[in-house]
């Protein structure tokens, strides 16, 4: 007997952006961010992605290029540029305030 499947409609890289992944983000904790974000040692990173995709799209690095850019832009519309850390650690926000 078939089942019924109902799809999800949701924004898959807002819900794998976890308040753990923010924080790596935001200390930059290239380890920590790829754990948070199920990230694989042959895939790219948020914090490599460069301004063009790579000249060879056909490896597995290069067909992570468009998944870590939308990432990257979602990680810095949520928290702004990576590396802002406070005086006691303490991630800094968009303003960069405590």
């Amino acid at each position: 007997m078939p089942t019924k499947r109902t799809r999800r409609s949701r924004n898959a890289t807002a819900d794998r952006i976890t308040t753990d992944a923010i924080e790596a983000w935001l200390m930059g904790d290239k380890v920590t961010l790829d754990r948070q974000l199920s990230i694989k040692p042959w895939q790219m990173s948020p914090f490599e992605v460069t301004a063009e995709p790579p000249y060879d799209r056909r490896t597995p690095w290069g067909e992570s290029w468009d998944r870590a850019q939308e990432l990257r832009d979602a990680l810095i519309a949520i928290a702004g540029q990576p590396g802002r850390v406070g005086r006691h650690g303490q991630p800094l926000g968009k303003s960069g305030a405590h």
